[in-house]
């Protein structure tokens, strides 16, 4: 029972983390990138908090290490700040389908990275797994439009970019693993919410002295309330709840539900045309997640052993 309900808050965790692709299109249309963050945050800061209080206890009676605070702060910077940075602005040149099956790449960039910055070992299946995964994004890179004109190139620059903002997340997830204090999770993410925060802020006053506040509306309010509440806030909760109550090599299993959200999302929501090459590049990068998680249930065996 309490891995069904584990693989429930996976799955929901990384729809919503699929969704996160769809709705960040949306809001690039509406909004400048750095202004847009600093309200979406502020609305994850303001719900977080009273859960984190509720859940783990005050913040403020609690006790950090120097280097737990730095951790954070790299974890902000690499997994929001530069994540969000390079994907809204990927997201500007590129689909949110393509988005979302490229950003579907981090198992395979972490364990690259886990190989280079942490010294784990990669067994010859996780290499193949990962191989699998680039093939999987060099089928919907190199078929359908041409990068012959602009828009082509623009197209690679914008899949090249949210690429960028994968690296930006897996390096989120090493300094997680660096990290000691682990048995607060929602209150770390509220720090993290936070440090991403302030950095976003200078950019943003720099973007507001051209934007017309005046011309935002309601409706265009929306999609940054959607995306701080559940790609933000829910997002994490759930795929915190859901490792808490799985091992390792399940919860990266489930990472294969988020390029099916983004593409299905994408087709649903914002009306994108759906190739065949997205469905071939999506069953491919699901493929090699799942010959990578077959390593970390490796690794996960010998450590229960």
């Amino acid at each position: 029972m309490r891995k069904t309900v584990g693989a429930l808050y996976l799955c929901a965790g990384m729809f919503l983390a699929g969704s996160s692709v769809v709705v960040g299109k949306i809001v690039v249309g509406e909004f400048p990138v750095f202004i847009s963050q600093v309200i979406t945050l502020t609305i994850a800061l303001i719900l977080i908090f009273p859960l984190a209080w509720i859940k783990e206890g005050s913040v403020f009676k609690m006790h950090f290490e120097k280097r737990d605070i730095g951790l954070m702060a790299m974890q902000a910077l690499t997994g929001m700040f530069l994540f969000r940075v390079f994907l809204l602005n990927g997201l500007k040149y590129t689909s949110a389908a393509e988005s979302g099956i490229i950003t579907s790449l981090g198992p395979a960039v972490l364990t690259i990275l886990a190989f280079w910055m942490l010294k784990e070992r990669v067994t010859v299946k996780a290499w193949i797994g990962i191989l699998i995964c680039i093939f999987g994004v060099l089928v919907i890179n190199l078929t359908g439009a041409t990068g012959n004109d602009a828009r082509g190139m623009m197209r690679y620059a914008g899949n090249f970019l949210v690429f960028l903002a994968v690296t930006g997340e897996a390096l989120f997830t090493v300094f997680r693993k660096k990290i000691s204090y682990t048995d607060r999770a929602v209150t770390s993410t509220m720090l993290i919410i936070f440090f991403a925060l302030l950095m976003f802020l200078p950019m943003a006053a720099v973007e507001s002295h051209k934007f017309n506040f005046v011309a935002v509306t309601g409706k265009s309010i929306l999609p940054l309330a959607v995306y701080g509440v559940f790609c933000t806030v829910l997002a994490y909760i759930c795929w915190f709840e859901g490792v808490a109550r799985t091992n390792t090599s399940m919860a990266a299993g489930f990472t294969g539900v988020m390029p099916v959200s983004s593409v299905i999302l994408s087709a649903i929501v914002l009306g994108e045309q759906i190739r065949w090459t997205h469905i071939l590049g999506t069953l491919l990068v699901v493929a090699g997640i799942y010959t990578i998680s077959m390593r970390m249930g490796e690794k996960q065996s010998d450590i229960d052993a």
